[in-house]
């Protein structure tokens, strides 16, 4: 507990000096786990989406990567990309587990945010889906109606075009 808890304050400070960091994206993934570990969902959560948003494909942060460092910004956008993939998943397969539905929450703001913000994952039509399936659980039948609808129009990540798949 102490370890992570030294951790937080530690990222929180190297995210604070270098906030457009090329690396910066690996920083609030520690700071998520850390969160996460401590059983601070809704901080870690917080963490992730901020990170998902300041660090999408489309973002500014993205966009001020020198071409030099096209290989470590990809690095940095599939880790990102993937670890929320897997913290979504992670609360997806909790709400399901148990009667905290709080998690479905959790899962659905790291979908959306996965979604808005990394148009090329290819993993999009996954995400889609669980999150129709989430909000199906909650009885949000219109909402998930759409949400399966996006995912049955993504084309399967073997037949995406190669240019379109990556970042």
């Amino acid at each position: 507990k102490a370890k992570d808890e030294a951790a937080i304050r530690a990222y929180s400070k190297l995210i604070e000096e270098f906030p457009s960091g090329l690396d910066t994206p690996n920083l609030y993934l520690g700071l998520y786990d850390s969160q996460a570990r401590l059983g601070k969902s809704a901080a870690a959560t917080k963490t992730l989406m901020t990170a998902l948003e300041r660090f999408g494909e489309d973002s500014d942060w993205a966009k001020s990567i020198p071409e030099e460092k096209a290989a470590e910004k990809k690095s940095a956008l599939e880790s990102l990309a993937g670890e929320a993939a897997k913290a979504a998943f992670f609360h997806h397969n909790a709400a399901q587990k148990s009667a905290n539905r709080g998690h479905y929450d959790y899962a659905l703001k790291i979908y959306s945010s996965l979604l808005k913000n990394f148009p090329n994952y290819p993993d999009r039509k996954k995400v889609a889906f669980f999150q129709g399936e989430a909000l199906f659980n909650l009885e949000k039948w219109s909402e998930a109606s759409n949400s399966y609808m996006i995912a049955a129009q993504i084309p399967p990540k073997d037949k995406v075009k190669i240019g379109r798949a990556h970042v």
